[in-house]
């Protein structure tokens, strides 16, 4: 199940209303690319208008065994505001935080490094 905190649902919330979208929908996936293999992906679109007025997040099925544990943060810095990516499935993370790695290979998912900040 993937966890949205409450900063990354304000400020998806945010986007979706500057988008005109009154019932945002995310929908997450991955993409082959960046420095270590794999890129979040994470697209704002229209929510159908059965559902109810909570942020609903869906996860593209390739990107579902990957991504069923994410964590989705939203953080701001001096540099800017940026999502953040906490993914338990991923071996690997760049300092970006956009680009990770998977051991397909391995059945336990280890726990993503992520580095702080640079000064």
């Amino acid at each position: 199940m993937i966890q949205v905190t409450a900063a990354a649902q304000a400020e998806l919330l945010r986007l979706g209303l500057r988008a005109g979208l009154s019932r945002p929908e995310v929908h997450l996936g991955i993409r082959v690319g960046g420095c270590l293999g794999q890129i979040y992906t994470l697209e704002i679109r229209a929510a159908s208008p059965s559902l109810d007025s909570t942020l609903q997040v869906s996860i593209a099925p390739s990107a579902s065994p990957y991504l069923s544990r994410l964590t989705l943060d939203y953080g701001e810095d001096l540099m800017g505001g940026n999502f953040r990516f906490m993914n338990p499935a991923a071996t690997q993370s760049c300092s970006c935080g956009q680009s990770f790695a998977i051991d397909s290979a391995s059945d336990e998912p280890k726990t993503q490094k992520i580095r702080p900040p640079k000064d």
